[in-house]
């Protein structure tokens, strides 16, 4: 019984979590950050990577940093540069350029998903790819094996990865500039199945710059920013057959590129019981983070202003759920991360605290943070 007594009692003073790939964080200008198994969150210095935007991190399911990328290069646990890990065709300046997924099944293979970049006045490599890193090669530091395996030529920004049900199998979505689609690839113990399920949308609301993708938990609703749109869209997901349907525009403002007075939208998440979705804007004067009641039967009407910044240069970019429950935000010159302590409650009681999590001093967040499929942050045990 004191055995017994001892396992519970230990139980109720920690935090534990099922799976641990997303324990690690490398982005920015050398930041990083870890999980740990307190409940704690700690800085780390030695990233290599600098990057202004898009990023992705991989551990083990002990927690352990395998590697991770910026979407052109990749870097090992030793962040140095992976053996064949260079020339991925992400961009430093798409707003997801990479997201890392483990193959279903496997103890070793590793798919780096990586969309390029175009917004309207620049354009480069505007494709969707896949590439390999195998983890048993190099005496487990890995090695990229494949490279830049095209899925989609017009597919810019963002690629987010959504569980299916409760298979162990993923949809990568992206959105096809194409014909104004998104496309969902299917991702099994078999590979990447290249001809994509395609779910034509009803008055479309595409928008080619930056701006997040994300999928809530439970994988059953996506939302997605537009930073030339200005708008932010709520969508349905149905994970069984990859299909996105029933748009609907929760926030909406006229943008002109050239003079950003209005609050342009950019980073999106879902709260993790999945009734409130944040959303980060800026314009040339100011960036906040807004809170949405997706419960709400009139979802637009139910904005809260959760916090602001009136300064130009320090703008709220990326937010980012966490392995602790909490939503984690980039404000670009800081050297913390910023938080939403409660992102399941309404209100000023979500608790937004500015200088949250210490980066160490000689590193800065610049605007993004890393992707993650979204069961990677939705597999943890709370013991009260």
């Amino acid at each position: 019984m004191r055995k017994i007594a001892s396992i519970i009692f230990l139980m109720s003073s920690l935090l534990f979590y099922s799976q641990k790939e997303a324990s690690n964080w490398c982005f920015g200008s050398h930041a990083g950050i870890k999980f740990n198994n307190d409940g704690t969150v700690t800085s780390f210095s030695g990233s290599a990577i600098n990057t202004s935007f898009g990023c992705s991190t991989i551990s083990d399911c002990d927690g352990n940093l395998l590697f991770y990328t910026d979407g052109i290069t990749v870097w090992n646990k030793n962040h140095t540069q992976m053996v064949n890990g260079f020339g991925l065709k992400g961009n430093d300046s798409s707003t997801q350029s990479a997201t890392i997924l483990k193959q279903p099944g496997s103890a070793n293979i590793f798919y780096i998903f990586t969309a390029g970049y175009t917004n309207n006045l620049w354009s480069g490599d505007t494709s969707l790819n896949y590439s390999i890193v195998d983890m048993s090669l190099n005496s487990g530091l890995g090695e990229v094996t494949l490279k830049n395996n095209l899925l989609l030529s017009d597919a810019p920004n963002r690629v987010c990865i959504v569980k299916k049900n409760d298979e162990n199998a993923f949809w990568v979505l992206a959105i096809d500039n194409s014909n104004d689609s998104f496309a969902s690839f299917f991702v099994d113990s078999s590979g990447v199945n290249t001809t994509p399920v395609m779910s034509a949308i009803s008055n479309f609301s595409n928008g080619m710059a930056g701006g997040y993708l994300k999928a809530s938990s439970d994988g059953k609703k996506i939302a997605k920013c537009s930073s030339v749109n200005g708008d932010v869209c709520y969508y349905d997901f149905d994970s069984s057959s990859g299909i996105v349907y029933n748009q609907q525009i929760i926030y909406s403002v006229v943008v002109d590129l050239y003079n950003l007075t209005v609050l342009i939208p950019f980073g999106v998440e879902f709260s993790q019981d999945n009734k409130l979705l944040y959303v980060s804007c800026f314009s040339d004067k100011e960036s906040k983070i807004f809170q949405f009641d997706l419960t709400s039967n009139a979802i637009s009407n139910s904005i809260f202003d959760v916090y602001g910044i009136v300064n130009p240069a320090d703008t709220i970019f990326s937010l980012q759920m966490g392995l602790d429950n909490k939503i984690y935000c980039s404000i670009n010159t800081s050297k913390y991360l910023a938080l939403i302590n409660n992102p399941n409650q309404l209100g000023s009681s979500c608790s937004f605290v500015e200088n949250a999590v210490y980066l160490g001093g000689i590193t800065h967040c610049n605007a993004g943070l890393p992707s993650f499929p979204n069961s990677y942050l939705n597999n943890f045990i709370y013991a009260d």
